[in-house]
């Protein structure tokens, strides 16, 4: 209880210890986060040889993506019939090497065919845009709620795309600062390496992989299907577990230099 203070300040009570302690100020950044509510899952297929590096860099010949829901209708988790899927044309190596079109079931006429990168780029945004996920500029739409881009492993975006955008001179558009590496939070959530492929990881989740593997489009659905398994576990998707590094362009812990070229997928 309150007791008055001494003398001429006797109208007044002494302070409690709950007036003395320090309050914490609630800032803005203090508000949780809300979870990711959607991924957007990216397998890039992408010019390769065995035994030999592709100069100046690796080209993406197939750009596909499919989106994996957690909220809302969609909840625990729903993949979507919603995909995108273009073959692309290479620029510095434009004829493929026979372990890429035996790893991929890509022709040389499907990409001779097929739009060129800058073309397929924006070929993909537009349709992030007729989804309602970014702006012209290019920017994540997340009033719906947060997303993010999903890919097996780093290489997809943090290695390939960014040394092609570097080779062809684009910008990195803002939606890519940042990704989720499903082969990473698969390996903490199951407590179990990721070995033997991507498909070897759909078999042990007790799942049949759907299509061809090394197909990018199939690897994506393949992958948003197992995204969407860890979420009925009872994995939360909270954040990124990458980025670019804005002062380099580069994923965040790259080599500006020397760089090893991504594995094929």
């Amino acid at each position: 209880s309150r007791r008055p203070l001494p003398g001429a300040w006797s109208f007044m009570s002494a302070p409690t210890q709950r007036d003395i302690a320090p309050k914490r100020r609630r800032l803005a950044f203090d508000r949780p986060v809300p979870d990711i509510a959607a991924l957007v899952v990216i397998d890039f297929e992408w010019t390769a040889d065995k035994g030999r590096r592709m100069l100046p860099c690796c080209e993406i010949i197939q750009f596909p993506a499919a989106i994996v829901r957690f909220d809302g209708r969609w909840a625990p988790s729903t993949v979507l019939p919603e995909h995108f899927d273009t073959f692309v044309r290479p620029r510095f190596n434009p004829m493929l090497t026979d372990f890429s079109k035996e790893l991929c079931g890509i022709t040389q006429q499907q990409v001779d065919a097929a739009p060129d990168f800058a073309q397929a780029l924006a070929m993909f945004l537009a349709w992030l845009r007729s989804i309602g996920l970014v702006t012209e500029s290019g920017d994540k739409v997340e009033t719906a709620g947060r997303w993010c881009f999903a890919t097996w492993t780093d290489a997809d975006i943090g290695g390939t795309l960014v040394a092609q955008l570097r080779a062809y001179g684009l910008e990195m558009p803002a939606c890519f600062k940042d990704w989720v590496d499903l082969k990473l939070l698969f390996k903490r959530h199951y407590k179990r390496a990721p070995g033997g492929g991507l498909q070897r990881c759909v078999q042990y989740l007790g799942l049949r992989f759907e299509g061809r593997p090394h197909n990018g489009l199939a690897d994506a659905q393949n992958t948003a299907r197992i995204a969407a398994r860890m979420v009925r576990d009872g994995f939360v998707f909270r954040r990124p577990t990458r980025g670019i590094d804005p002062r380099t362009g580069l994923m965040f812990g790259a080599r500006p230099r020397g760089e090893a070229a991504p594995e094929a997928t």
